[in-house]
């Protein structure tokens, strides 16, 4: 090879080593975000720095995003682009949301924060009514069509805004941070998304479809991760 050739690789081979699609390689050549040649009409990507996102990708993988790019790869898996993220950063949320769905419960772990509690049937069913409180998980999922059998003893999970947790705090027949806990509370700060996307998210009794699908991802099972793919339109969007 000619020494000026030495040390590119063409743009099939880069996608290849970084998973992508050989379109994503030219996005990220026109984004300056790989350095590459253009002898001719043929690009030749550089492949130190193919190699060098290819590390920076997988050491992210065991990284959590910040939450505000957690909501943006669940709003892109739900169909939709997050308004609140710059253009360069939208690129990086869909890198993301073509990861394998094994690494997705660890990307989105910072989504919302947990909050345990142990409530009587009666507050369960009163929680479901307040505003800006809606349910999640695999009761959510169900409700959005998912083919899933909930034991009796689950725990419900509850996506709230701090307006949504404080109407929660004022519900009897609660005691917070029970060991023996039935309820998780996920509590979703607004600067994190859109006050467009926080109005979505909790709008209904129910979340949107993708965010119930991280939540079956979470439970590391085989029948739920194939009901999650089921509600993610998004996927490899």
């Amino acid at each position: 090879m000619d020494k000026q050739m030495r040390g590119v690789m063409p743009v099939s081979q880069a996608a290849a080593e970084l998973g992508v699609s050989r379109r994503r390689v030219r996005e990220l050549v026109n984004a300056d975000q790989l350095a590459a040649r253009k002898p001719g009409h043929e690009v030749l990507v550089d492949a130190v720095a193919v190699r060098h996102r290819a590390r920076s990708l997988a050491q992210g993988s065991r990284r959590p995003l910040s939450p505000k790019m957690a909501w943006a790869v669940l709003w892109l898996l739900g169909g939709h682009r997050p308004s609140w993220v710059s253009p360069t950063e939208l690129m990086r949320v869909r890198d993301y949301a073509k990861r394998p769905l094994g690494q997705l419960p660890q990307l989105l772990a910072r989504r919302a924060d947990h909050i345990p509690a142990r409530m009587l049937s009666s507050a369960r069913q009163q929680a479901r009514t307040l505003s800006q409180v809606a349910v999640g998980g695999a009761h959510a999922a169900i409700a959005r069509g998912a083919d899933l059998v909930v034991p009796d003893d689950v725990a419900t999970i509850f996506y709230a805004s701090p307006h949504g947790y404080e109407r929660l705090r004022g519900l009897r027949g609660v005691r917070w941070g029970d060991r023996d806990a039935n309820v998780s509370i996920r509590l979703v700060e607004p600067h994190n998304l859109s006050e467009a996307a926080l109005t979505e998210l909790l709008k209904g009794e129910v979340v949107p479809a993708a965010v119930a699908a991280a939540d079956l991802l979470d439970e590391h099972d085989e029948r739920a991760a194939q009901a999650a793919i089921r509600l993610l339109p998004g996927r490899g969007a």
